[in-house]
């Protein structure tokens, strides 16, 4: 078991390094040792991350979206996080298969436990666009009005991770 959560880890080191193979070749390793659930979730976000991170944005979303739901019963935050991801690879991958994939990541998230009050964020920017696809622009403007104030005190993983999509929150409510 050791073995695999170092391999996991060091394969989690190489994707934010960009070493995209390494990571593959590590996470097939984690996967050569016993795994529990989560682990092997994780394993599953990592090859997600990896595909929308090396810009196959068609495959990304359903990996994405399919790792989160794949989380929330080990790790609500980390699995919100994965859907702001699906969400974001959706909005860039230019297929109908995307669209669908957006209508059931805010599906998903509607149904979620509450964030922290107060919400973080990326809690803001998942709920905010949950609500735009959901009910719609003026549903959704003042939660993403929140989330494009709050992204201006994030830290710098988090810009790097998923701040990107803060231009996607301002030009949602035509606040740029």
């Amino acid at each position: 078991m050791r073995r695999s959560d170092r391999a996991l880890t060091a394969a989690q080191a190489s994707l934010q390094a960009g070493e995209f193979d390494a990571a593959l070749g590590l996470a097939a390793t984690a996967e050569a040792g016993p795994l529990d659930d989560f682990q092997r979730a994780l394993v599953g976000l990592l090859r997600a991350q990896v595909t929308f991170a090396g810009g196959h944005w068609t495959d990304a979303p359903p990996l994405l979206l399919k790792a989160a739901t794949r989380l929330e019963s080990f790790d609500l935050n980390l699995a919100r996080e994965t859907y702001l991801t699906a969400w974001g690879a959706a909005g860039l991958a230019e297929d109908d298969a995307a669209r669908d994939v957006l209508v059931e990541i805010c599906r998903a998230v509607r149904i979620l436990p509450a964030p922290p009050d107060p919400p973080r964020p990326r809690d803001l920017m998942l709920d905010g666009f949950a609500l735009l696809i959901a009910e719609g622009n003026a549903a959704a403007t003042p939660t993403l009005q929140r989330a494009v104030r709050a992204v201006a005190d994030i830290p710098v993983e988090d810009v790097l991770r998923w701040g990107w999509m803060n231009a996607g929150a301002s030009a949602a409510v035509w606040d740029h």
